[in-house]
């Protein structure tokens, strides 16, 4: 019988001990080497610093990479002050037809009227360095950075006293001025932009680890954000051009079986129309027309020298009068009855009109139903509540506890109607400045978002009340100076 050899298997063993006690031994010493050595510790925990990796970039591709990073900034810059010089162009574009509206209207005084109003030249309320077509038509792909941003203030400057002259032109409309009175009354504050910290872009970048392309980079990026605010301002300027016009392409919108056409900022200089007996534009030989100077209106006849400034009651041929009932007896066809009473509350703040839309609580509970006791904060972190407002004018002015807050504010004004029946009625909306209407909680009305003074008829609308009482709130905005709203309501006859 042979017996087993464990001899090999043994020397495996001793092997397999020897190395295991040795690899133990090592890394025992390593630990105590590290544990009591600084400088083998220091070695060891040490990680390595990717700034070393970019010490070690050449100064010629760093170059380069600032190359392509100004290129790439210039270029987006340029791309932007495209889009501003389009919008520029449409807005000069919009003052020179409100322009030619205000001589057609003024040769029209002077002539019918015999008006003692002078046709004054649009260049003589431009500033001696206007030079608003040429930004328009200025190649900007092959400028510089610095040329850029130069040229967009410019254009921005341009934009502002483009539209300056809009308003200029519209109040000398507005209130029968001489133009250069308006335009003297006329200012837009022009906004203040950083200037560059030029130095940077001249310094010689070679070493991404020093700071100084950090800064280069701000400062990049803060030249583009500029000049991204000021095409985004410009585009505000030409909206609120586009407000103080009139929708381009017009509004339409039923009145009964008939249809009201509001029209926009298209010339209808002399043209008019009777749609359900409503006349409709501008007429010079039509006595009935409707021929503000302010503007082309629509719906029934007012009457011009009646309307603003001069009697605040008076609209049409009889005196308006104060109520809250539209009632089928006792009212007179074709008289026009102002809402008198109103829960007004305010004011909300509104600072630089950047809240003209925000839906303070009065707004936001119009499907819910205004709660007459309910206190809100207003400015300052003021509580308000809905104070009861009585008036004999047809212009309604909301309550100022601080004179303060009289400017960029917002306030609410509630009231009802009672309708004696289901039944459909033309009114009339005046606000100063921006104004928004709501019956039963549909909107009815809404104005431009332009600073404006008021006038009762800035907009007719056929509005439908339901018997009963018809819940009816107005919002109104004051952008500066004086504020005011009103409704009223063409009693007697269905529309």
């Amino acid at each position: 019988m042979t017996s087993l050899d464990l001899r090999p298997e043994k020397r495996g063993f001793a092997w397999g001990t020897f190395w295991i006690t040795l690899s133990a031994a090592v890394h025992i010493a390593l630990v105590v080497c590290l544990i009591f050595s600084s400088p083998m510790r220091e070695w060891f925990l040490a990680r390595a610093d990717p700034t070393d990796a970019l010490a070690n970039v050449s100064a010629r591709r760093i170059s380069e990479a600032v190359q392509k990073m100004l290129d790439a900034h210039t270029l987006r810059m340029a791309e932007d002050l495209e889009e501003g010089q389009k919008d520029l162009a449409e807005l000069c574009s919009r003052r020179d037809r409100v322009y030619d509206q205000y001589v057609t209207d003024v040769r029209w005084l002077i002539e019918t009227r015999k008006d003692p109003l002078a046709i004054v030249p649009l260049r003589s309320i431009q500033p001696a360095d206007s030079h608003a077509d040429r930004l328009c038509k200025t190649p900007v792909r092959d400028k510089d950075l610095f040329e850029l941003y130069e040229i967009a203030q410019d254009m921005e400057r341009a934009a502002i006293e483009a539209y300056r002259q809009m308003q200029a032109i519209e109040l000398a409309r507005l209130q029968r001025v001489d133009l250069s009175e308006a335009s003297g009354r006329t200012q837009i504050p022009i906004p203040e932009h950083r200037t560059l910290n030029v130095d940077i872009f001249y310094e010689r970048i070679d070493s991404v680890s020093d700071g100084r392309m950090e800064k280069l980079k701000k400062e990049l990026a803060a030249a583009r954000s500029e000049v991204s605010s000021i095409v985004a301002y410009i585009a505000r300027m030409l909206d609120l051009a586009k407000g103080l016009m009139g929708d381009a392409d017009g509004v339409t919108i039923g009145l009964g079986d008939g249809i009201m056409t509001i029209f926009g900022d298209q010339d209808f200089g002399h043209s008019w129309r009777y749609e359900d007996g409503l006349a409709q534009g501008y007429s010079a030989q039509d006595p009935r027309a409707f021929d503000h100077p302010w503007g082309h209106g629509v719906g029934p006849v007012t009457h011009r020298d009646q309307l603003y400034p001069k009697e605040m009651t008076q609209l049409g041929d009889e005196p308006a009068f104060p109520g809250r009932k539209i009632m089928l007896q006792g009212t007179q066809p074709g008289a026009w009855m102002f809402l008198d009473t109103w829960y007004i509350i305010g004011p909300f703040p509104n600072p630089n009109r950047e809240k003209i839309d925000y839906p303070y609580p009065p707004e936001a509970s119009i499907a819910t139903g205004i709660d007459l006791d309910a206190q809100y904060i207003g400015w300052e972190g003021r509580p308000v509540r809905w104070q009861f407002r009585k008036s004999k004018e047809v212009c309604i002015h909301p309550h100022f506890d601080d004179p303060r807050h009289q400017e960029w504010s917002i306030w609410y004004a509630y009231t009802e109607v009672y309708s004696d029946r289901d039944q459909q009625r033309i009114c009339i909306f005046g606000s100063d400045d921006y104004g928004k209407v709501w019956v039963n909680g549909e909107p009815v009305y809404g104005s431009g978002t332009t600073p404006h003074p008021w006038i009762p008829d800035r907009d007719y609308r056929p509005v439908r009340f339901r018997k009963g009482f018809n819940r009816v709130l107005f919002k109104l905005e004051n952008a500066w100076g004086r504020t005011g709203f009103s409704m009223c309501i063409l009693v007697g006859e269905e529309v």
